[in-house]
């Protein structure tokens, strides 16, 4: 039996190769070596880029966590 993907891909034209769009557009960029271009599929991607400004904003609108303690 074959195993099917069930991402949405399509056919880049810049690296010529399918990419999948279940991912951010950074990704796909760095794993096809396509970093410092336009990309023609971006709109399609899905994924969004996490900021390390926007990762730390919590349920209280930007309220910093608390810091855990290491494990010993």
């Amino acid at each position: 039996m074959s195993k099917l993907i069930d991402s949405p891909f399509e056919i880049c034209p810049v690296c010529n190769e399918y990419v999948l769009l279940d991912q951010t557009q950074k990704q796909c960029a760095r794993e096809h070596r396509c970093e410092n271009i336009e990309c023609p599929l971006e709109r399609f991607f899905v994924g969004k880029e996490m900021h390390e400004s926007e990762a730390g904003r919590g349920a209280q609108g930007g309220a910093r966590s608390e810091t855990r303690r290491p494990r010993r």
